[in-house]
C-alpha cells in the first residue's frame, strides 16, 4: 500500500511467469523478528470499521488485468516506442514520473477524475503535453510515456 518496506514486506511489480501477473511481493525472513505487517492492517481495518459513512465505490471495469500487455502493446505502436520501459502505467507512476524522470507525455482516461489532480497540476506546472484517450487506456486512470534518449532503444 505504501510502495516501500512496512517491515520485512516490499510490494513491487517484479517479472513473473506470464500467467501469474507481475504484481509480487517479497518477503525478508531476516526482518521477521521485526515485522509489523498484520499489526498494520489490523490497525487500517479498524479505522475502516469505526468510519461512520459508508464510503462509495469508483466504477470499476470489466476488463481483466492480463489485457494490459495488449494495452501495452497497442501503445507502443500507436507512439512508435520500441522499449517498453518507457510505458508506466497509474497514476503513481505517472507521478513519479513527473517528479523524478523525463516524460514525454501522460495519457489520461478522462481530464476530470478526481484522483488526476495532483497529475494534471505538475503537468501545467512543468508544460508537459497531457492525451485524453477516454476508455482507450482502462483499466489505468493514467499512463505515462518517458521521453527517448539517444541511447535507448
Amino acid at each position: 500500500m505504501l510502495n516501500s518496506t512496512v517491515s520485512g514486506l516490499i510490494s513491487r511489480s517484479l517479472y513473473t511467469e506470464p500467467l501469474s501477473g507481475l504484481h509480487r511481493s517479497v518477503f525478508y525472513d531476516d526482518l521477521i523478528e521485526v515485522d509489523h505487517s498484520l499489526a498494520f492492517i489490523e490497525r487500517i481495518d479498524a479505522v475502516r470499521r469505526s468510519l461512520v459513512a459508508t464510503p462509495t465505490r469508483l466504477p470499476t471495469y470489466q476488463q481483466p488485468r492480463y489485457q494490459t500487455a495488449a494495452l501495452i502493446e497497442t501503445l507502443a505502436a500507436d507512439y512508435h516506442i520500441v522499449n517498453r520501459n518507457r510505458i508506466k502505467p497509474t497514476i503513481a507512476e505517472a507521478t513519479r514520473a513527473i517528479l523524478r524522470r523525463d516524460p514525454e507525455r501522460i495519457l489520461l482516461a478522462t481530464a476530470e477524475h478526481p484522483d488526476t489532480i495532483l497529475l494534471r497540476h505538475l503537468c501545467a506546472q512543468r508544460n508537459i503535453t497531457i492525451s485524453v484517450l477516454g476508455d482507450k487506456i482502462l483499466p489505468y486512470q493514467a499512463i505515462t510515456l518517458i521521453k527517448q534518449r539517444s541511447q535507448d532503444t
